[in-house]
């Protein structure tokens, strides 16, 4: 049986695109197992440059998760931005994830950008200003880091164990060693 009657099948049997959800477990693999430039490969070759595919926000959100893993800061920005031209609303799971290549990149003010023009539609959760508090800290930005924890904390949103280290790791790397004990105290 030709592949295309195979699809077809499984599409009427599933009632959704049984190859993009084949792409999107193939890319998550990719991720998991730190293989993020074959990921971001197989999601070039078989989703973006496919104009048969409507790629929803669960396959952006792999794509821009390799992004992260690589550090790939402009590539997930772009890919994030690219999302409403193809009919993909955002989503806090694929922001979320974009703040983590900003961080993994030390990217600070690409992060507290993209916090910062979040709206109500797409809401910032603490997984959000922690992976942009992680990118002050590793840009050594102790300041922007705790106004970031301290605005998340505006946003009536629970701080982490994560945000308070990831501030304090801010802090530590600018010698702010009376800023991190205050925080961890």
């Amino acid at each position: 049986m030709p592949l295309a009657l195979v699809r077809q099948a499984a599409q009427r049997r599933y009632g959704k695109d049984v190859s993009l959800s084949a792409h999107t477990s193939c890319i998550s693999k990719f991720v998991r197992c730190t293989r993020w430039q074959q990921a971001l490969s197989h999601f070039t070759l078989h989703i973006i440059d496919r104009a048969d595919l409507r790629p929803d926000a669960v396959v952006f959100g792999a794509g821009i998760s390799a992004c992260a893993r690589g550090a790939r800061w402009q590539q997930a920005l772009h890919l994030l931005s690219s999302m409403p031209s193809r009919s993909t609303a955002l989503n806090a799971v694929v922001v979320g994830a974009t703040l983590a290549a900003c961080a993994n990149a030390g990217r600070w003010q690409a992060a507290w950008a993209l916090l910062s023009s979040t709206t109500d539609a797409v809401k910032a959760d603490i997984v959000s200003y922690n992976a942009t508090i992680n990118a002050c800290a590793r840009g050594a930005q102790w300041q922007a880091a705790l106004w970031t924890l301290h605005t998340a904390r505006g946003q009536r949103l629970v701080a982490s164990a994560v945000s308070y280290n990831s501030a304090a790791s801010g802090c530590q790397r600018a010698a702010q060693w009376a800023r991190a004990l205050w925080l961890l105290s």
